[in-house]
């Protein structure tokens, strides 16, 4: 692991010692989440929107020309203080025990890392950034190229800077809320000191506050390893997940409530629904896979994934 970080950090050193700044004394916490809040959100709208056209001069549009409001933006997020306590306190970890991972040494998730600062999520998925150098540069700066980085990596181009990233959960647009947390210091690897920042991301999906509402959610994925539990890369994407309600009442015309979703690129579904109790199913095209009832009356949120065998070929499925 340390040579590891060790060769990670030694490309960044060469760019580094360059591109060094002053140093700042603190944090301008509230500052950097709001300007990274709004970098999120614009990157979400410009490829998750489909309503709106992006401008040279940086706005949003709609088609007769009316300017949008970034926080008004379909799939923009508000921030979250218990989120970024959550990120602030994984950053900071992550320096003083020289590790990069969404979870920790012992195994602890975002979600639950979450839960121990008081947000209650239904899901929380997790950005992570790094960068390395001699000198000093200001918090902002690092901030700012961090983030560089991960639109670079949004859009599918190499980087060239020294930042190393984890980017996928910014674009899910099930995502209401936004924790941000940047942490700097150093660390000692074989010896050698290096200047570092880290910049958490925390992307929440919270339990409804109201009680006229559901959520069941999941992945299904292709277990490649065999171990029953999702992995990245294991999605089984196009898949169409549908709840049918029951007829109740037996003579009311009304048909039953139905509600389906497809799968996105990560096996990944969510659906919002109304109390009651539900028959869930996974079809490829006209084929079930999967079918039985869940109990969305009685429970808030259900967390539902499922896991197929890789060996077994079923139609319409991307594999």
């Amino acid at each position: 692991m340390a040579n590891t970080i060790k060769y990670i950090f030694s490309l960044c050193v060469c760019i580094m010692i360059m591109a060094s700044g002053p140093v700042q004394a603190r944090l301008d916490v509230d500052g950097i989440e709001h300007a990274l809040l709004h970098r999120v959100n614009t990157l979400r709208a410009f490829y998750l929107s489909v309503e709106a056209t992006y401008t040279a001069s940086g706005e949003f549009v709609d088609k007769e020309g009316n300017v949008i409001p970034l926080s008004q933006m379909p799939f923009s997020l508000s921030l979250s203080e218990e989120l970024s306590a959550a990120a602030r306190s994984h950053a900071r970890d992550m320096i003083d025990r020289v590790y990069y991972d969404v979870d920790t040494p012992s195994g602890i998730t975002p979600a639950e890392r979450a839960v121990e600062f008081g947000y209650q999520p239904v899901f929380v998925e997790e950005s992570l950034g790094a960068v390395a150098f001699f000198g000093m540069i200001a918090p902002e700066s690092a901030a700012d190229m961090i983030f560089d980085e991960i639109s670079f990596h949004v859009a599918g181009l190499f980087s060239s800077n020294c930042t190393r990233i984890e980017a996928e959960p910014i674009l899910n647009p099930y995502v209401t809320q936004l924790g941000v947390g940047l942490q700097g210091g150093v660390i000692v690897i074989d010896g050698e000191y290096f200047n570092v920042y880290v910049l958490v991301l925390d992307f929440g999906c919270p339990v409804p506050e109201d009680n006229d509402s559901r959520i069941v959610w999941g992945h299904i994925f292709n277990d490649v390893n065999g171990n029953g539990l999702y992995d990245r890369n294991e999605g089984m994407a196009g898949l169409m997940v549908k709840l049918a309600g029951d007829l109740i009442p037996a003579f009311s015309p009304a048909p039953a409530p139905r509600f389906g979703v497809s799968t996105d690129g990560a096996g990944f579904y969510l659906m919002k629904v109304p109390p009651g109790d539900y028959m869930l199913s996974v079809t490829a095209g006209e084929q079930i896979l999967e079918q039985y009832p869940v109990d969305l009356l009685n429970n808030r949120v259900i967390q539902n994934d499922m896991a197929f065998a890789p060996q077994v070929e079923r139609p319409g499925v991307e594999w």
